[in-house]
C-alpha cells in the first residue's frame, strides 16, 4: 500500500491540473454576506495545495447577526466524499454575540452522490490513483447523504476577530486522508452548497468532491 507522502505526491499534479482553469485564490475575502469563497492554502504555506496530517486550512469571512457559514472540502481518499456542514451550516451568532470555539461536531463526512464508491484509499477512480479528472461510474444513489462524524479525521475551531470577521480553522489530525481546497459560503437561508437527501445541483460540487477543484462551484455561487 502506498504511504501517505507518496499518495500526496501523486495527487498534487492532478490537483494542480484541475485548478488550472479558473482557480480562485481567496483566503481573506472582501466579499459581503451571502458570498462564497475558496480556501486553498495550508496555514504557513506559500502555495495552494492539499491538507495533510498536522496542517490546517483557515478561512476568514465577514458576517452579521443572523448569518451562518457552510463549507465543503474534498475527502481525498474517496470517490466523491466531502467534509461539510449540514443544511443550515454553522450558526455564527447567539443573538448579537459572536459564537466561538470548537465546531468539530457540526461537520460531517458526506457522500455527494455523483460517483460510485470504491473502498476508501484503494479505488482506481479516486484522485490519488485516477489517470485524469472525472473518471468513475455514476453513483446509483444520486443524493447527498451522511457517512460519519469527522472526529477521526479533523478538528475545527471558530474564532472572532473583533472587526466583524470570523476565522474558521480546519486541522487535519489523521493519516487516513488528505483534504483538498474547499468552498465556504456565508448565508441566511439553508442549503447554499447542497441539500441533504437531494441530488447534487450540477453547480460544481461534483468537481470539488471527485477531483478537488473548488473553482467551478465558487464561480457559480458568486454569480447567483
Amino acid at each position: 500500500m502506498l504511504n501517505l507522502k507518496l499518495k500526496v505526491q501523486l495527487f498534487i499534479p492532478i490537483l494542480l491540473a484541475t485548478l488550472a482553469c479558473g482557480f480562485v485564490d481567496t483566503t481573506v475575502p472582501t466579499a459581503d454576506v451571502d458570498d462564497a469563497l475558496v480556501f486553498n492554502t495550508p496555514v504557513g504555506a506559500s502555495d495552494p495545495g492539499p491538507l495533510i496530517n498536522g496542517n490546517a486550512y483557515a478561512v476568514t469571512f465577514s458576517a452579521e447577526p443572523g448569518d451562518y457559514v457552510s463549507l465543503a472540502t474534498m475527502f481525498v481518499e474517496s470517490n466523491d466524499w466531502i467534509i461539510g456542514t449540514p443544511d443550515w451550516g454553522i450558526e455564527l451568532y447567539n443573538d448579537t454575540t459572536p459564537r466561538t470555539g470548537d465546531v468539530t461536531g457540526q461537520l460531517y463526512v458526506l457522500d455527494v452522490g455523483t460517483e460510485a464508491d470504491e473502498p476508501v484509499g484503494e479505488g482506481e477512480n479516486q484522485a490519488p490513483r485516477q489517470a485524469e479528472p472525472n473518471t468513475g461510474d455514476a453513483d446509483p444513489i444520486s443524493q447527498v447523504r451522511f457517512i460519519s462524524s469527522v472526529e477521526a479525521y479533523i478538528s475545527a475551531n471558530l474564532s472572532y476577530n473583533n472587526d466583524g470577521t470570523f476565522t474558521l480553522t480546519i486541522n487535519n489530525i489523521s493519516d487516513l486522508t488528505p483534504l483538498a481546497p474547499g468552498v465556504a459560503s456565508v448565508h441566511r437561508t439553508p442549503s447554499p452548497l447542497y441539500a441533504i437527501g437531494q441530488a447534487d445541483r450540477g453547480l460544481g460540487l461534483g468537481a470539488l468532491a471527485e477531483d478537488g477543484n473548488p473553482a467551478i462551484l465558487v464561480e457559480n455561487l458568486q454569480s447567483e
